[in-house]
């Protein structure tokens, strides 16, 4: 299984772009293994700067909108030299949906890809 960020949108004006029509990649490939992650903001809606598409986007994850709704990573670069940093971004809610489908995996490993995405859809 490959877990891809949907894309952040538009660095102009900050929103999400329908990646239907905008392709972005590998958000836009097209591939049982593929699954495209969107972010959500704190209040389980998506986040406005989330890229987005019926055909293209699989599952939202947490991604964090600021200022209050941040999720915190560890870094090893960054301007303050902290140790920690908090971020936001679909690159935020992919690896936490990768997680989740590890735990998946380890307790059915026998799942291909293609079911282990079915299933972390809610259609498996």
């Amino acid at each position: 299984l490959i877990v891809a960020a949907a894309g952040n949108g538009d660095p102009m004006s900050g929103l999400g772009l329908n990646i239907d029509l905008h392709k972005t990649f590998p958000a836009s490939l097209t591939n049982t293994s593929l699954l495209v992650v969107a972010s959500a903001d704190g209040q389980n809606g998506l986040a406005p700067y989330s890229n987005y598409g019926k055909e293209s986007v699989d599952v939202v994850g947490p991604g964090g909108v600021p200022p209050r709704h941040l999720l915190v990573s560890a870094t090893t670069q960054n301007a303050h030299g902290s140790a920690f940093e908090a971020l936001f971004g679909t690159s935020m809610a992919a690896p936490v949906v990768s997680g989740i489908a590890a735990q998946v995996w380890s307790l059915v490993p026998q799942l291909s890809a293609a079911q282990l995405k079915e299933i972390l859809k809610g259609a498996g």
